[in-house]
């Protein structure tokens, strides 16, 4: 599972994420989802360092699950309808320039 979170949240800093710092209206949800992400990835490497029959593996498990599922509603309900409305307008503008092309 932490491999697939991983694997998740590298594109979408990258790809997604990352075009959206460039806007004032996006700026500071996007710098926010960004340090969940590092949140995130702190809790697993602290799951990595624990042994499983540890109490603080259980946990930092608990704690891990809490913040991906807090991090995901947080998206749906903020970060990508303020995103959509940038996307939306980045994406009309790279369309407009390539057919003017």
């Amino acid at each position: 599972m932490t491999q697939q979170l991983i694997q998740y949240s590298l594109p979408v800093e990258l790809y997604f994420h990352a075009p959206l710092m460039e806007f004032d209206s996006t700026v500071t949800v996007t710098c926010y989802a960004i340090a969940e992400h590092h949140d995130i990835d702190e809790l697993i490497e602290k799951l990595d360092q624990t042994g499983m029959s540890s109490p603080v593996w259980l946990k930092s498990m608990k704690s891990l699950k809490d913040k991906v599922l807090h991090h995901l509603i947080e998206e749906e309900k903020e970060f990508f309808p303020s995103s959509r409305e940038v996307s939306n307008a980045v994406h009309k503008n790279r369309t407009c320039c390539a057919i003017s092309s």
